[in-house]
């Protein structure tokens, strides 16, 4: 008993062999040829029971149920036996309340015990105004106790909007006129409601505790009364509302301690960080209380109250899913817009860091939004950085991890700071020493800030701050890049340059052409073929650098990135920064020495073997290595060359600088960051600037002798195959092989789009800190 199709679905639309029922405006048609599944439906009033139904039917017991089953999953059955604790007059009074969450219910989920939800909630509503739309809203769902607070007596003023007062109530205190008419709308809740005036966030917190919501509708004094609602929440951890609206749109948002949402004071933070006018703007208003042009329109009104009694009741229910915690309506269109919260808790906000002994001041937020501070730190602290390297280039050094890869450049002074931050001295002391060596203030707290920014700090006050980091170097790379790379290799290395460069020039049939990528005469097997090949030395190119990396004890690793539009594969390197400029050389130019030995050793196998198919595969693979060695000094997308001549120069912005330098010379763009740069930069880009030409050559000549024409061989081929063959011919399929290969390259490639889209995000110039 109990068990009942859902009124709300009602009436069944009935077809020739089929009915539609119509639930949350999708329509769902059921076959029904013989009519039996209307008349179960028409049965299943929650009335009699599966048993009778069967015999009714005339059917077995099991259809019935698997029915019964089926409806449920589709949620279109629900149990309507209401609980005993339900009197005739609340059944009554709720009547569509307990229909519209019906539309959520089921037979495993009550409608009542949605509505029980309610009755067993407390919402605290602050201010009688436009909240007394929103607690009588409540009133009429049931929610079980409500709590307002309110100073102010009617006024003939509220009436075109507050509709819980009329002329009668003129002059009588909203608290008592709101808790006396809201308990005639519904004497089954309990009402309370404060005559108070809030002065400071204390004042709420006895009138809030044990909530399960708060509906902030307090607008005086402006902005200083929601930071107390937003201390007093936070504090308790309750979830508040806050809204409001003007001609021409509705604001209107929740924030929820318990999911480590951003509060008010973080986004105050936030607004004021982005954009310093916005400290005029909130001083012109902070804290006053003063009469305003009123805007107050009904509708405009209802919808917000609309708006926090609907979410509210999701909130404390669990019924439906909850709003967009922002939400903005155009009053002119009626449009509505839901984004999420667009920052994160702010790292030093007072409110979110538990500060609430004295609420903070405005001054107090605009010295955090504009000065860096850290909680950890003090003068008094003890920071540890022995574990950065120090490497001397041109007029700056170079410090970082090498374990992390985090590097910034510093001034002398700097260096000195980081090699009194042992973990013995404090701060203070540090301060001390540097200062009496440099005659001159200097902000060592600040220095030490920055250190911690970029995450160069190994612990404070003993305290590790990344015990997760291995520094450990990896033995077995260790062992192989010291064989790969030592003295001997090397010499072979160059030897293999050198012996491939000879051959070249003694006899130019050896240098690759085109037609040596095909290996078959099936083109689709010759481009899978390439791109194992191609994949396979690239790999091969890039473990060469990984371990010569590794034979410095430095940890690498290999990814996928694009160079402008160009797919490349990469070894980030990026602790080598941390060893000697001379250490640099072999790890930036082992991919290359790989591609020379391969080189020789393929044209070895030209002059000596007999075989046709090892010869192809070392035609082949030549073909591709002496792409890959040459494509090295397109320059200008950072290849292993512009590495080489970066370490050279001792810059590590030579490509940023030289792009700055081209705009201005030659686009006559505006770059004001260009004059900034030191002199040295500056001659640096503008040398660097015009090899751009050089690489933009070697790149024309690659693509015109190294890609045009496989690309015009290939695609020849697959036409004539296309054109020529029958779908059942082995060549017709052999050119779909294409295709194939051609979606694989763009899965690649989108990879590699995704790593430089992250990399760029995440990417932070370098920092010049420790200044005078």
């Amino acid at each position: 008993m109990g068990k009942a199709f859902k009124k709300t679905l009602r009436p069944i639309i009935k077809k020739d062999d089929s009915i539609e029922i119509h639930f949350n405006g999708t329509a769902t048609t059921l076959d029904d040829p013989g009519g039996t599944v209307f008349e179960m439906l028409e049965l299943l009033d929650g009335s009699i029971s599966p048993e009778e139904i069967a015999l009714k039917l005339d059917i077995p017991l099991y259809e019935v149920e698997e029915a019964i089953e089926s409806l449920n999953e589709l949620g279109f059955m629900e149990d309507i036996t209401p609980p005993s604790k339900y009197s005739p007059t609340e059944l009554e009074r709720y009547q569509a309340n307990l229909n519209y969450f019906s539309g959520y219910a089921s037979l495993g989920k009550s409608k009542f015990s949605i509505q029980d939800k309610l009755k067993n909630s407390k919402v605290v509503v602050l201010g009688l105004g436009g909240g007394s739309l929103t607690a009588s809203y409540l009133a009429g769902l049931g929610v079980g106790e409500i709590v307002g607070v309110d100073c102010d007596t009617v006024e003939r003023t509220n009436l075109n909007r507050q509709f819980l007062y009329n002329e009668d109530d003129i002059g009588r205190l909203k608290s008592e006129v709101a808790e006396e008419k809201i308990t005639k709308i519904n004497p089954e809740v309990s009402v309370k409601m404060y005559n108070r005036e809030i002065r400071n966030y204390e004042d709420l917190l006895d009138i809030i505790e044990g909530a399960d919501a708060v509906i902030s509708m307090m607008d005086t004094p402006v902005l200083v009364s929601t930071r107390w609602v937003n201390a007093a929440c936070m504090k308790l951890k309750i979830p508040f509302y806050r809204g409001g609206f003007s001609n021409q749109s509705i604001m209107w948002e929740r924030i929820d301690p318990r999911n480590e949402e951003p509060c008010y004071d973080c986004k105050t933070l936030d607004s004021l960080s982005k954009d310093r006018d916005n400290v005029y703007r909130l001083k012109a208003s902070y804290g006053k209380v003063f009469s305003r042009v009123n805007t107050g329109f009904a509708p405009n009104l209802s919808i917000l109250t609309g708006l926090f009694a609907s979410d509210v009741v999701n909130l404390l229910t669990g019924a439906a899913p909850l709003l967009k915690p922002c939400i903005t309506v155009d009053t002119a269109t009626m449009a509505m817009t839901q984004s999420g919260h667009e920052v994160s808790r702010h790292p030093f906000c007072p409110t979110c860091s538990g500060h609430f002994d004295e609420m903070a001041d405005l001054d107090d937020l605009f010295r955090i939004a504009y000065e860096r501070v850290d909680s950890r730190l003090n003068p008094l602290s003890t920071v540890d950085c022995s574990h950065l390297t120090i490497q001397e280039n041109g007029d700056e050094f170079t410090v970082g991890d090498p374990y992390t890869g985090e590097f910034i450049q510093v001034p002398e002074v700097g260096v000195d700071v980081i090699n009194l931050l042992d973990g013995k001295r404090t701060i203070e002391l540090v301060k001390e020493t540097v200062e009496l060596k440099y005659k001159t203030d200097i902000d060592v707290l600040d220095f030490v800030i920055t250190l911690l920014e970029c995450e160069l700090v190994y612990s404070i006050d003993g305290e590790v701050l990344n015990p997760e980091v291995k520094r450990e170097p990896n033995k077995p790379l260790f062992k192989l890049g010291s064989f790969f790379y030592s003295r001997v290799a090397l010499m072979f290395y160059g030897a293999a340059l050198l012996a491939t460069a000879v051959l070249f020039f003694t006899n130019h049939s050896l240098f690759p052409r085109f037609k040596d990528l095909f290996v078959y005469e099936a083109i689709g097997l010759s481009a899978l073929n390439i791109l194992i090949v191609g994949w396979g030395l690239t790999l091969v190119h890039e473990v060469g650098h990984l371990l010569a990396t590794s034979k410095e004890n430095i940890s690498s690793k290999i990814r996928l990135n694009l160079r402008m539009i160009f797919l490349v594969a990469e070894t980030d390197m990026t602790g080598l920064w941390a060893k000697p400029k001379k250490n640099r050389y072999v790890p930036f130019l082992a991919g290359m020495l790989w591609d020379a030995a391969i080189a020789l050793v393929c044209l070895v196998v030209q002059l000596l073997s007999t075989n046709p198919l090892v010869i192809s595969y070392s035609k082949l693979v030549e073909f591709l290595t002496v792409y890959a060695f040459l494509f090295q000094f397109v320059i200008f997308l950072r290849t292993d060359m512009y590495f080489v001549i970066s370490n050279w120069k001792n810059t590590s912005a030579l490509h940023q600088n030289s792009r700055m330098y081209l705009l201005k010379k030659y686009f006559k763009k505006n770059v004001p960051e260009w004059d900034e740069l030191p002199e040295h930069e500056q001659k640096n880009a503008v040398w660097f600037g015009h090899l751009y030409g050089v690489g933009g050559t070697i790149a024309i000549i690659l693509f015109l002798y190294f890609q045009v024409p496989p690309i015009l061989y290939a695609v020849s081929l697959v036409y004539k195959h296309l054109t020529t063959y029958s779908i059942g011919n082995f060549y017709f399929w052999d050119s779909l092989i294409i295709l194939a290969v051609f979606l694989f390259q763009g899965g690649v490639w989108f990879v590699g789009f995704r790593n430089s889209m992250k990399e760029r995000r995440n990417a932070s110039p370098a920092v010049a800190a420790a200044k005078e």
